[in-house]
């Protein structure tokens, strides 16, 4: 019938918003394009005084002894996503572009990784359940590790079970990856 609905902006609100703000409201609309609402707000004649914020240092509830990460996968974008992510978790983030990286920044960091995330499909026909192990045996010490596969094949899993690494299914949210961290070092914490 041509006819189209849309949805209410909630003016009532809007209205009342304006007469608390002294401010007045304009709209400009153009039939086929859409609406604008826009309020003006006069500018502070003076400025707010910053306030000194004292710095807290924040604990990081769940992730016990967890702070070297060393986090392997194909893609830098993910690796960059993932060192800020850590970060923000009071962890240091160590990335690697695969096996050879991976071995070199172990053997930099004195063996001093507390916990591997690894992609399950890197280059060159490697993979990460591989490469846990192999940084295990050259640990000489079981190192948590969680790997990260969009592989949903049970063999895959059955496979990362085997060798107890715990797999997380990308795309991987923060939480669930914060979770599973938090377990596995929990694990950690108990067994030391």
């Amino acid at each position: 019938d041509g006819t189209t609905t849309g949805l209410g902006l909630g003016l009532s609100i809007v209205e009342r918003v304006s007469n608390i703000l002294g401010s007045a409201i304009t709209l400009q609309s153009t039939h086929g394009k859409g609406s604008m609402f826009a309020i003006t707000v006069p500018l502070a004649r003076h400025a707010i005084p910053k306030v000194k914020i004292p710095r807290i240092t924040r604990q990081r509830p769940g992730l016990g002894s967890t702070t070297e990460v060393l986090v392997i996968d194909n893609e830098p974008a993910i690796l960059e996503g993932m060192k800020h992510l850590l970060a923000g978790w009071g962890c240091t983030a160590h990335v690697a572009l695969g096996s050879t990286d991976a071995l070199g920044i172990f053997k930099k960091s004195g063996q001093r990784i507390d916990m591997i995330l690894a992609d399950f499909h890197l280059d060159r026909n490697e993979d990460g359940i591989s490469l846990i192990g192999e940084l295990r045996r050259k640990a000489r010490r079981h190192i948590p590790a969680i790997l990260i596969t969009a592989d949903r094949s049970p063999a895959v899993s059955d496979l990362a079970l085997a060798h107890d690494i715990h797999v997380l299914r990308k795309p991987v949210k923060p939480a669930a990856l914060r979770a599973a961290m938090s377990h596995m070092a929990m694990k950690v914490d108990a067994a030391g």
